[in-house]
């Protein structure tokens, strides 16, 4: 221990820190402005411009609570934690953090920085987020609820709630789900986005499946709907999107110079769409589909649109500050 000025009381086995204070123990090092640390339970309250600094993990707030036996801390108002051995970062005004491991909390104004293997950064806001940690103090689960929105520079999302699985590398996003990829929106009940390996993953909009790609500066679109739909990615780019079950399309045919040919309207049982570029290439029909193309000017404005259409790109959001002022999408 290290400061100017320490008052200690004997009876209470309390020290109070008067003066800007470093204490070091084996597993950490604090700085702290004042606060007190009971010898006995070996509890610390610190108070302004705290900083708790791990081997790996660091944790830094305006006041801080800390019991050094269950390695437990909570930290109020600016508070950020640092873990360098899994490049995140969580801030909020308010956190709680088991270096033991068990199930750390951020809440109020809250925001969650992953950075991957590549240095792409992943921004995440929330009401409220729960991240389980092993033993290792390695994240196994993260739990995001109430106005979930995530950025990332190829892929954004919104949605009421939303589990994200470490090990499986399995994404869950619930109560009216949005997911943006390059130009397209995708929505369903629930979404499922799964990572495959470095390059491929899939995502699957269970129950009401519905794709959006916007044309021509975003006054047409390209459209996709199904009981259940699979998208196959690959660098985070659709390439393949299987329809199952009442599989309908709106698909603007366009020439190499994007000169307008006609719109197809189609409807089957199942559909198989392939992409190239994130631009459809080929679509296949199962089952006696039933398919038009129209001519442009002669298709009616309330036939381009499939029921259930919504075009919520003012939503997306596109970098981290919007994850804080755009709302989330209802119903």
């Amino acid at each position: 221990m290290d400061c100017d000025s320490l008052r200690y009381n004997a009876s209470s086995k309390i020290a109070y820190f008067i003066s800007p204070t470093h204490l070091v123990n084996e597993e950490n090092t604090i700085f702290t402005d004042r606060g007190l640390y009971n010898t006995e339970t070996d509890i610390s309250i610190l108070y302004g411009n705290v900083q708790l600094l791990g081997e790996k993990q660091q944790l830094f707030a305006d006041s801080i609570y800390y019991d050094q036996q269950l390695r437990f801390g909570r930290a109020w108002n600016h508070a950020r934690f640092i873990d360098t051995a899994n490049n995140l970062i969580v801030a909020g005004n308010y956190l709680e953090h088991h270096e033991k491991g068990g199930t750390s909390i951020a809440t109020d104004s809250n925001l969650l920085i992953y950075i991957d293997d590549n240095y792409d950064t992943l921004f995440l806001h929330c009401d409220t987020l729960f991240v389980d940690f092993d033993t290792a103090s390695n994240p196994t689960l993260l739990r995001a609820f109430f106005h979930t929105k995530f950025q990332h520079k190829d892929l954004q999302g919104a949605c009421d709630s939303m589990v994200y699985n470490v090990e499986d590398s399995l994404l869950v996003m619930y109560y009216n789900p949005v997911f943006w990829s390059d130009n397209y929106q995708l929505s369903g009940d629930t979404v499922r986005f799964t990572i495959l390996d470095s390059v491929h993953s899939t995502i699957e909009l269970c129950k009401s499946g519905f794709i959006v790609g916007g044309l021509f500066e975003d006054t047409e679109f390209n459209q996709i709907k199904g009981l259940n739909i699979i998208g196959h990615l690959e660098h985070k780019n659709l390439q393949r999107v299987d329809i199952v079950g009442n599989a309908e399309c709106v698909y603007y045919i366009q020439e190499e110079d994007s000169s307008l040919v006609g719109v197809n309207t189609s409807i089957t049982s199942e559909m198989r769409i392939f992409l190239d570029s994130n631009h459809i290439r080929q679509i296949r029909y199962y089952d006696a589909p039933n398919g038009y193309v129209h001519p442009d000017e002669k298709m009616e404005e309330k036939d381009r649109k499939l029921q259930g259409f919504r075009w919520l790109d003012i939503y997306r959001p596109r970098k981290p500050e919007d994850l804080f002022v755009m709302p989330v999408p209802r119903m």
